[in-house]
């Protein structure tokens, strides 16, 4: 048995065992599967905007400087790292969030995983957008979609839509 540390949550931590079962399958040992996992972890990637920033600023996730440039105006889009939630971009408006979320995935290589998150029907749209952006996209996308679950929409609320990503 191995214990993998992701140092992450949600669905990174899918995409870390997805990998490491990949390889079991594949007839590795548990060794490079967990190997693979860890390298997977510390590839992902992730980008999201969110429906309001209240309890972003409330569970202390949202960095210092990050709720100045967040609000107000244009909706802001967002990555997690290290525990902190920081602006990549900002947006005006459904067509132009997932416009910039597929234009950080994409930059992350030719041939990736992505997950597709959605928190709530009222999401539903950004997410659609964001979907449509990927598939026209001529990078190789294995296209997965999850729900976000309570540990990570804790933080979030309602309307929070996004991507984890990382290379295979």
């Amino acid at each position: 048995m191995h214990l993998v540390d992701t140092g992450s949550a949600s669905f990174v931590v899918g995409c870390a065992a997805l990998a490491a079962a990949e390889r079991i399958a594949g007839g590795e040992s548990a060794t490079s599967a967990a190997t693979n996992a860890e390298q997977v972890a510390a590839r992902s990637g992730n980008v999201f905007v969110v429906g309001a920033l209240d309890l972003p600023r409330a569970g202390g996730r949202l960095a210092r400087d990050t709720a100045e440039q967040a609000s107000p105006g244009p909706l802001p889009v967002m990555r997690l790292l290290h525990g902190e939630m920081s602006v990549v971009g900002h947006a005006d408006g459904i067509e132009d969030a997932a416009a910039k979320m597929a234009t950080e995935i994409l930059a992350a290589g030719d041939r990736l995983r992505v997950g597709l998150s959605v928190a709530d029907p009222g999401a539903r749209e950004i997410v659609d957008a964001l979907r449509a952006r990927l598939e026209a996209a001529p990078n190789q996308l294995e296209l997965l979609e999850y729900r976000v679950g309570p540990s990570v929409g804790a933080h979030t609320g309602p309307g929070t839509a996004g991507a984890v990503y990382h290379p295979v």
